[in-house]
Parts: structure tokens; sequence; C-alpha cells
């Protein structure tokens, strides 16, 4: 069973249909503010904060982020693919999945059951736009930009009334 959905291009999460009504591809903000919330709510692996509110300095959030299966092992303390901490896997049942990307440059796909990255609805110049991303042996969820043309997930949060 494919169990890791869809890859989309930058083009598709414009078109504004990824979503159902009432629901939106988060902005680059809207995941910074995910990931504060959770440094700071107990979903740090090792139950550190990030008192500096930087998303940088105490990110250690991958783990309670990530589906408790089909990540490849990882022997990296605190990292998603390690069974360690039992308590903070899949605790904030985002249940994120690793399902890979397509490469912006040479269109390959890549990354199956190893990482996932995320589209956020912000741009970063004319070519490029902000994603999130996460591989087996991260501790960190990571801030990047990357061409138009990748593949990459999508989540979609409910609409602030």
């Amino acid at each position: 069973k494919d169990f890791n959905g869809a890859l989309y291009n930058w083009h598709a999460v414009k078109t504004e249909k990824l979503c159902p009504s009432g629901w939106h591809v988060p902005t680059d903000a809207e995941w910074t503010e995910l990931e504060i919330y959770l440094q700071n709510n107990d979903f740090n692996y090792d139950g550190t904060i990030d008192a500096d509110l930087d998303r940088e300095t105490k990110n250690k959030i991958a783990k309670s982020l990530a589906s408790e299966s089909h990540w490849a092992e990882s022997s990296v303390k605190g990292s998603i693919g390690n069974p360690d901490y039992q308590a903070y896997r899949n605790k904030s049942r985002f249940s994120a999945l690793p399902s890979g990307y397509r490469n912006a440059n040479d269109g390959s796909f890549d990354g199956i059951t190893v990482s996932v990255s995320w589209w956020s609805s912000t741009e970063n110049g004319d070519g490029k736009a902000w994603i999130r991303g996460m591989k087996e042996s991260d501790i960190a969820v990571s801030r990047t930009d990357s061409g138009k043309t990748g593949g990459y997930s999508v989540r979609c949060v409910k609409d602030q009334k």
C-alpha cells in the first residue's frame, strides 16, 4: 500500500487547491510558530525548552512529529530513526511519514524511508520557496529553500476564524 501520499511542485501549491475549503498550506511563519510551540511545550525529545524562541537553538522536535513506523534506522541519540525516548515518538500525533522528494534540479526521486519535506506557502525570491524537512538521523526540523520545480509533501492547516 502506498502510504506516502503525493509530492507537489510549487505551482500546485500556489493554485490554493491542494487543501479543502477552510484550510490552507501554512506560511513559513506558521511553521515557525508550530516549531516554537512544540519546543516549549514538552515535545523536545530530551525535555529541554527554547527560551530564546528562535526555533533553532533547542529544536529537538523531529521525533515528536514523526510516525512510529516506516522510517529507516539511525543510531543518532534522539533522532527519528532511533527507537530511544519512546514517550516522544509521534507525541504530537503529526504522524510524519518519510515520503522522500523529487529533486528540483534533475527530476529524480529520492529519500523514501529516510526523509520528508513540506512546502510552505512563502516564497524566498523569484525561483525559490521555503520548506521544512526531516531525515531519519535528525533530531531537529530543518528550514531551507528549494527551487519551485522540486516535489515535496504538503500539510494543510485550518484557517483562523
